[in-house]
């Protein structure tokens, strides 16, 4: 019978994420991703390919960042809002 996973997707790309903000994007591996969750780099692979993958969602969750900061409303200017964000 196979063991329950206890880490799921999404956590194993915030872990990566927080490398990012910490160390930068060179330094995102699978190895240095294992380590900040505290786990192998075995059950990152079984949740994601390659870690092409890994950055694939990297850049996605980045932009959806990016998106939230230039969204929210600072100021009643549109267009000042996303240069504020």
């Amino acid at each position: 019978m196979k063991q329950p996973s206890v880490y799921f997707r999404g956590r194993i790309v915030e872990a990566a994420f927080e490398l990012v903000k910490e160390v930068g994007w060179k330094s995102v591996t699978t190895r240095a991703s294992a380590k900040k969750l505290g786990s192998s780099t075995m059950l990152i692979y079984s949740h994601l390919q390659s870690v092409g993958e890994l950055e694939k969602e990297l850049r996605f969750k980045a932009r959806e960042l990016q998106k939230s900061y230039q969204q929210y409303p600072y100021i009643e200017h549109v267009l000042l809002n996303l240069a504020y964000g």
